[in-house]
């Protein structure tokens, strides 16, 4: 297994407007964001200053690194689970994370859907999960959720896409499953990190352009975490120009075979 992810101190960022940190903060009320699972797979833990954690997506392979970077910050109780969508590379360790010993989640957020909203197994056991332990919150457009809500450290994850019911942001019309996806704005003070799972920036085959949708709801922010792998179906122009931000975006396998992600503007 790749042992390998990238952690990111958002305290940096609030207090000197700098790029990506080569050594870790010490202000306590900070965001640190570590992006794990760099193979075929996505798995990111977001860790407030108050100590509240949260996770968004556990894709197939990425438990063990996820174990390990909540014992790195010395608790295994996350806030919540949140799925962008339903696919193996996103969903696929959810369940192996969630039940390892000494993990708690206080709720799995994820777009919605019956038992068989998704035709896999994969799906259909964490249906079983999550319904089975009553602690399913469905979200769609306009809603948020936290961490250390109330407090000075309160950092929110603002759903600006999401189409489970088959429409998405600007109520572009979608029917695959990575553009039903759900897409939040992540914002700690003046700063903001765009994640948006497997949406694709195209209107090839069954795909929406939903980047070009929501990329408005995002605006010029501070981190991208790009998109679909950074397949060449993601990081389309309107996307690119809109959210702004070259020398913070950080890939999720640490490669890109889209070539305008690769040099600047």
């Amino acid at each position: 297994m790749r042992e390998l992810f990238v952690t990111v101190f958002v305290s940096v960022l609030l207090a000197a407007g700098a790029a990506v940190p080569a050594a870790p903060a010490q202000a306590a009320e900070g965001l640190k964001v570590s992006f794990l699972a760099f193979a075929q797979g996505d798995a990111t833990l977001y860790e407030a200053g108050c100590g509240e954690q949260g996770l968004i997506d556990a894709g197939r392979g990425s438990a063990d690194e996820i174990l390990a970077a909540l014992d790195a910050s010395g608790s295994r109780s996350l806030e919540w689970v949140n799925v962008s969508h339903y696919d193996a590379d996103h969903l696929g360790d959810v369940a192996a994370a969630a039940t390892a010993p000494g993990v708690s989640v206080g709720a799995f957020i994820d777009g919605g859907g019956g038992r068989d909203e998704h035709d896999s197994q994969t799906y259909r056991a964490y249906y079983d999960l999550v319904t089975g332990r009553d602690a399913r919150t469905v979200v769609d457009l306009g809603d948020e959720f936290y961490l250390c809500q109330g407090t000075a450290s309160e950092t929110v994850f603002e759903v600006v896409s999401a189409g489970y019911d088959g429409t998405a942001a600007q109520d572009v019309t979608v029917t695959s499953a990575n553009d039903k996806g759900i897409c939040v704005k992540v914002s700690r003070g003046a700063f903001d990190l765009a994640s948006c799972g497997d949406v694709n920036g195209t209107g090839d085959g069954d795909r929406t352009d939903v980047e070009a949708a929501v990329a408005s709801a995002y605006g010029d922010v501070d981190m991208v975490k790009v998109n679909h792998h950074c397949s060449v179906f993601s990081s389309n122009a309107t996307y690119v120009a809109t959210l702004r931000t070259w020398e913070q975006i950080m890939l999720p396998n640490g490669w890109c075979r889209y070539p305008r992600v690769r040099g600047g503007r």
